[in-house]
């Protein structure tokens, strides 16, 4: 299940120190989710996590200017994810309405043919998550980054002159 927890943002406080806030907790969440999902996911359970890495995704692109360019990278990586769990989804959705007009019953090369896509696409999932989220320490390097990356000053430096 996706996680709920509602982060507050403190008006008092800057961009930047929101973000390292917030964001790190919402990784956690994200890793935590994607750790806990099993090597035959209900679509469901698919489905909560791709809203997950959407709501994580979105989230940190609203503070991308406030972290240097190697947030770029981590957000392709979700990108990638994302992608393939939406095409995931897509196809569970169009399965599920196809049941629901009562196709199920006269179209069975139809549904053979969608449960071998939604088989691939999940098959297609489990390598992206492994080889880039799954890793070792990749979720402690998420959360440090979010909460200590390099972060972009707000305004502008002005250089004072030498007197």
């Amino acid at each position: 299940m996706a996680d709920k927890r509602k982060f507050s943002w403190k008006a008092g406080q800057s961009s930047v120190q929101n973000a390292a806030e917030v964001l790190p907790a919402l990784a956690a969440a994200f890793f935590a989710q994607g750790r806990a999902l099993t090597s035959q996911p209900p679509p469901e359970a698919l489905h909560n996590f791709r809203i997950q890495a959407k709501r994580l995704r979105d989230t940190v692109e609203l503070f991308q200017p406030c972290y240097n360019r190697r947030l770029e990278r981590l957000l392709e990586s979700l990108r990638e994810l994302q992608q393939t769990l939406g095409e995931l989804n897509d196809l569970a959705a169009t399965r599920r309405m196809l049941v629901d007009r009562g196709f199920d019953k006269s179209r069975r090369n139809l549904f053979a043919n969608l449960d071998a896509r939604i088989a691939e696409k999940t098959d297609q999932f489990f390598p992206v998550w492994r080889d880039t989220f799954a890793r070792e320490d990749e979720a402690r390097r998420w959360v440090h980054y979010l909460a200590t990356g390099t972060f972009r000053p707000t305004r502008p430096v002005h250089k004072t002159g030498r007197r």
